[in-house]
This record gives structure tokens, C-alpha cells and sequence, in this order.
């Protein structure tokens, strides 16, 4: 009887092994998706302090070519208004090159955050079985040993 106790209890140790395993890879992960959540945060700001720069740049250049045509006596309509607009257009597109790549680097982090927190899952569920396999294991072998 004894033998077949030392087996269940070794098949405890192990479980609970697996177990503490999992635990701290899922915890592991957890803090990954944490972190990827956080970047994605930084992104998102940083792009926005971006574009803002990107438009007082433009506004500021708006200005500077407002201020020549004035400086030299052109007025604001036919092929100086084409320059101008183009000038704004040119901003807006700046600007939504710096919203949508910020964006994307921001998709990016989320989706590795939500990766990080589907293996977190994923390795709490492969603790439980593989901590319940070697229990099952040993009571198979334990019911070798009952009686006949």
C-alpha cells in the first residue's frame, strides 16, 4: 500500500508543479498584454502631439506664403489661391499620414495585447490538463493494485 501512495503523492507534487507553471506563464503574459495596452496608449497620444505639430507647420507655412503674396502687392485670387489651397491640401494629407500611421502602430500593440491575453488563457488551460493527466495516470495505476 505503501507504494502505490508514494505514486499518488508524487503525481500531486507533480500537478501542483504544472500547475504553478502555468500560473506564471499566464501571469507573464498578462503583463505582456499590459504593456502592449500601455504602448498602444503612447501611440495614440504620440501621433495626436504629431499631427498637431504637423498642423501648426502647415498653418505656419499658410501664413509665410499669405504674407509674401501681401508683401509683394499679389492678390488673393486666381493662381495664388491655387498655391494656397494647395498648400492646405497638402497639410490635411500630412496630417492624416501622421493620424493613420499612428493609428496603426496603435492597432498593432492592441492586437499583441489581445495575443498576450488568448496565451495567458491558453496556458492556464494547458496547467489543468496537464496537471490532471498525471493524476489520472496514477489512479489507473493505483486501481492496478485494488482488489480482485
Amino acid at each position: 500500500m505503501c507504494i502505490p501512495a508514494l505514486g499518488l503523492i508524487g503525481g500531486l507534487v507533480s500537478a501542483a508543479g504544472t500547475l504553478a507553471g502555468a500560473s506564471a506563464q499566464s501571469a507573464q503574459f498578462k503583463a505582456q498584454a499590459k504593456f502592449a495596452e500601455r504602448q498602444a496608449e503612447i501611440e495614440r497620444e504620440r501621433g495626436a502631439v504629431e499631427a498637431a505639430r504637423q498642423r501648426r507647420a502647415g498653418d505656419r507655412l499658410f501664413g509665410g506664403r499669405v504674407a509674401q503674396f501681401a508683401k509683394s502687392g499679389v492678390t488673393l485670387s486666381g493662381a495664388p489661391s491655387v498655391v494656397l489651397s494647395n498648400v492646405q491640401a497638402e497639410n490635411e494629407l500630412d496630417t492624416d499620414r501622421i493620424r493613420l500611421s499612428a493609428r496603426a502602430r496603435e492597432d498593432q500593440q492592441r492586437f499583441s495585447a489581445g495575443l498576450s491575453r488568448a496565451r495567458a488563457r491558453d496556458a492556464r488551460t494547458q496547467g489543468i490538463f496537464g496537471a490532471v493527466s498525471p493524476l489520472i495516470s496514477q489512479l489507473g495505476q493505483l486501481s492496478q493494485f485494488g482488489p480482485r
